[in-house]
């Protein structure tokens, strides 16, 4: 049961979210993967860090720690990326939504090649039901089935741990301004004037504050506060 909660139902929602966006005549472009948006490299970028710790620790045949990582993808995945993202797939900002689909569209895909060992089924499902918006190959012989596929390799030029970091800090502020709120048992329909974060690493607030304006939306506050005078509050 606990499998099917945490790790197939958002994958397979994840997929369902993405089918419901993709207009007919929607075609993969494996070699669009540019963005400006942080997002999208944010999350092209914890991908690769996926492929790579998948490959190093399947060379080293310690599969006991290749599903936690995965895991941890996937939570950012639907739980994050999906989920900040809402409005610019189903077309509500200036934005074309065709290129964040574009990214979403490969980050599904390879992620589904990524969990092909793990989970075949689902994994080979997804496959097929994605596989008429790919473009034809001449490198693979046979695409009938994922697991005929080659394994994804790292791309290296995607490849951002600088932009990684700054969404560490995010998810740790936004996490910590959900518990404060449960705490104080105030929900978060209701706006709060301000958030003061206090650190005393200079680099976590900067990060943060490259940042802030989605933590302003996601914790429903008008104003961030960066302080790095632990001793001030004690």
């Amino acid at each position: 049961k606990d499998v099917v909660k945490d790790v197939l139902l958002p994958w397979w929602n994840s997929y369902r979210f993405l089918e419901g966006q993709l207009p007919k005549n929607f075609k993969y472009d494996p070699s669009a993967l540019t963005s400006e948006n942080v997002m999208d490299r944010w999350i092209l970028a914890a991908l690769q860090s996926l492929l790579k710790t998948v490959r190093t620790e399947m060379d080293g045949y310690r599969l006991y720690s290749v599903l936690p990582p995965c895991l941890r993808f996937l939570e950012a995945l639907t739980n994050w990326y999906i989920r900040f993202n809402r409005r610019r797939f189903k077309g509500e900002l200036e934005e074309d939504p065709q290129a964040a689909l574009n990214i979403l569209f490969h980050v599904l895909y390879t992620f589904s090649l990524v969990m092909a060992p793990f989970a075949p089924l689902l994994s080979e499902n997804i496959y097929q039901r994605l596989r008429r918006f790919l473009p034809e190959s001449a490198d693979i012989a046979d695409d009938r089935s994922i697991h005929f596929l080659p394994y994804p390799q790292v791309q290296e030029q995607l490849i951002d741990e600088a932009i990684e970091r700054s969404m560490d800090a995010l998810q740790q502020v936004v996490e910590a301004g959900r518990t404060l709120r449960k705490s104080r048992d105030i929900p978060l329909k209701t706006p709060l004037s301000g958030m003061t974060v206090v650190s005393a690493d200079a680099q976590f607030r900067a990060d943060i504050a490259g940042l802030q304006s989605y933590a302003l939306d996601e914790l429903n506050i008008r104003a961030l506060h960066l302080d790095g005078d632990e001793a001030a509050y004690g």
